[in-house]
């Protein structure tokens, strides 16, 4: 099994919790936010996990075709503004964990 750590909490009750070293250093799952568009640029608001590097990807339909958009790290406050330009139809993007 895992190693178990425990702390005492400001009420003097005790709390163990199970370590698991596989999961250490995982990003949480990135979410995109405050969509805009102007002067031919497409605007968001990515937010993950401090640290942690995103990757964006775009498409031009939701069954597919997903390709890079570029990869952002994401800062202590926890999101980053992105831009990338509009391009010349529809695009949908997502954000995962390269």
């Amino acid at each position: 099994g895992y190693p178990t750590v425990g702390s005492i909490t400001s009420d003097n009750g005790l709390r163990a919790y199970t370590v698991d070293p596989d999961a250490v250093g995982e990003a949480d799952p990135a979410v995109l936010s405050a969509v805009a568009l102007a002067d031919g640029n497409v605007t968001f608001t990515l937010t993950g996990t401090p640290g942690a590097t995103y990757e964006v990807l775009r498409a031009t339909a939701l069954t597919g075709g997903f390709v890079s958009a570029g990869t952002f790290q994401i800062p202590a406050g926890g999101s980053v503004t992105v831009t990338l330009p509009a391009g010349e139809t529809m695009s949908f993007f997502r954000a995962t964990t390269p």
